[in-house]
């Protein structure tokens, strides 16, 4: 496949006049390409670059051509962001129909469940996190009111709550508390934590978007659904990430819009009745 159009594609989130010259785009690219094919890692994929001749070949390295360790890779899907690679995405998968590669007649979709990173935490711990997060981001803007809520910020002690309900609920309270006097120093912590207080939105500080949800009845998960578009060959032609919570059909149509734009929309579709 000819990755050229990647070059042309990211030139807009570059820049000639400042910093030092990147790696090509197109070789993290392909790199990233390579990541996804062959279901590796980047520190996976940075070990076999230093001795797969066929992998360097896949990612148009020389012999003696340095490997890009995993921060390049990093700030390049920073740098794409979510628009950038469905262009590239859509690019990809557009170069494989031009070569006949996909197949017509149907579409298959379906979705299954992507696990978080993140640690699964309890409640208790997640309050007890925040508290220590917004006292290290309140400490350097306002010492002094970093030092009149350290008090606050220590957990509660498990000896003078009668059960874990009753721990919750002075977790709570303290919590409450230390944003009732932490309000008056903006941080990007304390509206998360206030989600987690009410019970509602992030069960991670880690991984904000991640959520509990259930792919089968009895087995629940913390993480993401991931829903794709195949063809019968399995070429996925389009996909979109959903909340763990998230009901599987609320993607569909925002899909098959895609395909239709894309001029990828076959006239048989088949999925399961989720």
């Amino acid at each position: 496949m000819d990755f050229g159009f990647v070059e042309e594609t990211v030139r807009p989130l570059y820049t000639v006049e400042t910093g030092r010259p990147s790696y090509p785009p197109e070789t993290l690219f392909r790199i990233l390409f390579l990541e996804i094919f062959a279901h590796r890692s980047d520190v996976q994929v940075v070990d076999a670059l230093r001795y797969n001749l066929l992998y360097r070949d896949v990612c148009d390295l020389g012999f003696d051509d340095p490997v890009p360790d995993d921060t390049p890779r990093v700030v390049f899907r920073r740098r794409l962001g979510e628009a950038g690679f469905r262009q590239l995405f859509a690019q990809v998968v557009e170069a494989a129909r031009q070569q006949g590669l996909l197949h017509k007649e149907w579409m298959i979709v379906d979705g299954t469940k992507v696990r978080s990173h993140a640690a699964e935490r309890g409640t208790i711990e997640l309050l007890r996190e925040g508290r220590r997060r917004l006292l290290q981001e309140i400490a350097p803007k306002d010492p002094e009111k970093a030092q009149a809520l350290e008090t606050l910020a220590e957990a509660v002690d498990d000896r003078l709550a009668k059960d874990q309900a009753e721990l919750l609920t002075q977790e709570i309270e303290r919590t409450e508390a230390f944003l009732a006097q932490a309000e008056t120093v903006e941080t990007q912590t304390a509206p998360v934590l206030q989600e987690m207080v009410s019970g509602q939105g992030p069960q991670s500080f880690v991984d904000p978007d991640a959520r509990w949800g259930f792919q089968k009845s009895g087995q629940p998960f913390f993480g993401y659904k991931q829903v794709l578009v195949c063809d019968p060959k399995g070429f996925v032609t389009a996909l979109t990430i959903l909340p763990g919570n998230a009901a599987e059909s609320t993607a569909l149509d925002a899909l098959c819009d895609d395909l239709a734009a894309r001029g990828l929309l076959a006239p048989k579709l088949a999925a399961d009745k989720a």
